[in-house]
């Protein structure tokens, strides 16, 4: 209700989607987000999050175009989450380099932003440059001792035995 006295705009829109995505209320999401994409094609905030949306509603390859269009219309880096979800797809996907390039861009942005401290972590896990991923692994728990994606990547390193080697 307090939502519908901001007025009609992509951005709330967009919002009103995540809420009802992180609520698991799907059709309302898809609706609020179609409704945001109808005004702000070019919003790469907008595009992402019908992305992520398509994705959680079983249609990946429908994500992966709409993730496309995010990016290219995020040229200038304005936003991170453009990125974030195209390093986590490719992640996700086993497709290593596609994630390197993807974490890199925002490691580079912010060296401390633990997501990206992770995502590096792994990728250099699965290139087996295992030292240079204990040390993400390391610098990103001495950021947050409770990061769960650090703390799940060290338990698999400690179970495969390269996190004590280095």
């Amino acid at each position: 209700q307090m939502a519908e006295r901001l007025g009609d705009n992509p951005r709330l829109a967009t919002f009103l989607a995540s809420c009802y995505a992180r609520e698991g209320r799907w059709d309302n999401s898809r609706r609020q987000i179609e409704k945001a994409v109808n005004q702000a094609p070019r919003d790469p905030l907008v595009q992402v999050w019908s992305s992520y949306i398509s994705k959680e509603n079983g249609e990946p390859e429908q994500a992966s175009v709409i993730l496309g269009r995010a990016t290219e219309y995020n040229r200038k880096g304005e936003y991170v989450l453009p990125a974030l979800l195209q390093a986590r797809f490719c992640q996700n996907n086993g497709d290593t380099e596609c994630a390197r390039e993807s974490w890199q861009t925002i490691y580079n942005y912010n060296l401390d932003y633990l997501p990206a401290v992770a995502g590096m972590a792994w990728v250099n896990g699965q290139k087996k440059n295992y030292s240079e991923a204990v040390k993400l692994i390391d610098k990103g728990l001495r950021i947050s001792p409770d990061y769960i994606p650090l703390l799940i990547l060290r338990q698999k390193a400690e179970r495969e035995s390269w996190y004590a080697n280095n």
